[in-house]
Order: C-alpha cells, then sequence, then structure tokens
C-alpha cells in the first residue's frame, strides 16, 4: 500500500478534469430506482394510455392557493410599478435592478420546496406568473403593430367592471385608447362560455379577427368555430376541472414569453 501523494488533488475536486465515463457513472447513480410521480406524456410514449395520472383534475391546496395569491398580488405590483416592458424591448435586455427585484421577491423560486429557501407554489402558480410577466409586452407589440384590441372577459360589467379597467390599466395594456375595447358580462351568473359564444359572432363588426386567446378549452373552442381561419390559442395556465377537449386547430401556449 502506498502513500498518499500530499500534492494530489482528490478526484472531482473542483478544478480537475473529470472524465465522459466519470460523469455518466455519476448520472447513472442518480437515475430513480422507482417512478413515485410517473409522467403522463412519458407513459404515452411507452405506448401506456394511464388516464388516472390526470383525472380527476386535482383540487387546489386552499393554503398555497392563498399564499399564491398574495405572492401574486405583489408580484403584480412590481411588475406595474417597476418593469418598463417597452425598455426591455428596445434595449433587449433586462435591467440589473428588475432582475434584483424579482430575486428580492423570490421569483426565482416559485416552485422550490421552503425548506430549501423557495416559495413553494405550484406548477399553476408559476404558469400565472409567467403569463402575467409576458402578456403586457405582448398585448402592446400587436396594438403597435395595428391590431384592433377586445378584451373579452367573463367578469361582470355590475360589480367587477370599473376594476378590471382599471387593472388592466394599471398593469400597462393598452386600453382606453382607440383600437381597444373592454366587453364583460351583463350579469355574474351568466356562464362564461355562453356569454363568450354569444359575443363571438358580433367581434367581426371591429375587423378581420386573426386570433383569439383564452385560458378555458370551451372558450377556443367557441373562437375556432367561429372564425375557423384565425388562430385560436389556449394559454395553459388554470382553467375548469371539468373543461372539454380541444378541437382541432386550437393552438397550444405555455406562456406569453420568449
Amino acid at each position: 500500500m502506498s502513500a498518499p501523494n500530499p500534492g494530489a488533488t482528490p478526484k472531482g475536486a473542483p478544478g480537475t478534469h473529470v472524465s465522459e465515463q466519470d460523469a455518466r457513472a455519476v448520472a447513472e447513480a442518480s437515475r430513480e430506482t422507482e417512478w413515485l410521480q410517473p409522467s403522463f406524456v412519458r407513459e404515452l410514449f411507452d405506448g401506456r394510455l394511464d388516464l388516472a395520472l390526470i383525472h380527476p383534475f386535482p383540487t387546489p391546496d386552499a393554503e398555497e392557493e392563498r399564499r399564491a395569491a398574495e405572492w401574486m398580488a405583489k408580484f403584480e405590483v412590481f411588475l406595474r410599478e417597476r418593469v418598463d416592458g417597452e425598455r426591455i424591448e428596445r434595449e433587449a435586455r433586462i435591467p440589473a435592478e428588475v432582475l434584483q427585484g424579482l430575486r428580492e421577491l423570490g421569483a426565482f423560486g416559485i416552485k422550490i420546496p421552503r425548506e430549501y429557501g423557495g416559495l413553494g407554489l405550484s406548477q399553476r402558480a408559476y404558469g400565472r406568473a409567467v403569463a402575467l410577466a409576458g402578456s403586457v409586452s405582448f398585448a402592446k407589440a400587436c396594438y403597435a403593430a395595428g391590431a384592433t384590441l377586445v378584451y373579452l372577459t367573463g367578469r361582470d360589467l355590475p360589480h367587477m367592471g370599473l376594476g378590471t379597467f382599471r387593472s388592466l390599466r394599471d398593469l400597462g395594456f393598452p386600453i382606453g385608447v382607440p383600437g381597444t375595447e373592454l366587453v364583460l358580462k351583463p350579469e355574474f351568473s351568466m356562464p362564461d362560455e355562453a356569454f363568450k359564444r354569444d359575443v363571438a359572432p358580433t367581434l367581426a363588426r371591429v375587423g378581420h379577427v386573426v386570433a383569439s386567446f383564452d385560458n378555458e378549452p370551451g372558450n377556443c373552442n367557441v373562437f375556432k368555430e367561429t372564425y375557423p381561419d384565425c388562430e385560436s390559442v389556449l394559454i395553459d395556465t388554470q382553467h375548469m376541472p371539468q373543461a372539454p377537449p380541444l378541437g382541432p386547430g386550437v393552438r397550444v401556449l405555455a406562456d406569453f414569453v420568449r
């Protein structure tokens, strides 16, 4: 047995070369030995259709939803007061102060468990945050290109009309100017899909309908049926648990961020 060389660097220490064989060995040793949370899509690739993985739709945790709502309110204020989307588009970079603000909010750890210093929120909360962060810039780009923007929402006019307008305005969406409209339900009790099915055909009055964006599959189907040539897009953040399947031709986006 030979004595260790005092000048030798331990295998795998920083600054040393790790061979491909060593890297593969570490990767193989890190593989899961059992699937505690199997993937629905992986099962499809393996030729197995396990509907139990996606149905029934899981009920959101009430405590997590409460924490997510509180954090999302802070995130909306941050986007409204400290993020200049037009500057970011113009300079093609995110300012250091914005990155620092996101860091202070915990935005880079939305899904990381709280025991590891993250927020411990769900994938759904993450999707909502990403959609909010990118949708304002997307709407502004469409408006700048000459599109007429119609905000067709399931909120009702009597109780939520003014608040909805203020929220869109304060977040930076183009609204209250020529080429924009806000259309709300006449009453709270009216189902959203029924409302949008009634209103959709009337939107041809503003011009050729080129695209629609919604987070509910049923509403996306309505627009694709009404305007077959338009791009009907599902923003896949959150939707009703018993939502109908998407119709043919409806596209899916995870968020508005490139």
